[in-house]
């Protein structure tokens, strides 16, 4: 089965060693709503924020558009 969405910005973004807070101010959405993101129980953003989160964890933005559905 394919990696959900969330999971696969979690592993990337402790990867990169980069703090959920700070992830979160840099997308510019909330701490609370990117962890929820994360555990896959809200949907993926816009693809506006799911392309500044590609570019922040490094990783093809229509790759992560096409895993957010």
């Amino acid at each position: 089965m394919a990696e959900k969405f969330g999971a696969f910005v979690r592993a990337r973004r402790v990867e990169k060693e980069i703090g959920l807070r700070e992830m979160a101010k840099m997308v510019g959405v909330s701490p609370t709503y990117l962890s929820k993101v994360e555990r896959d129980e809200f949907q993926p953003p816009v693809e506006e924020k799911v392309r500044a989160i590609a570019t922040i964890i490094g990783c093809d933005a229509d790759e992560l558009l096409a895993l957010a559905g």
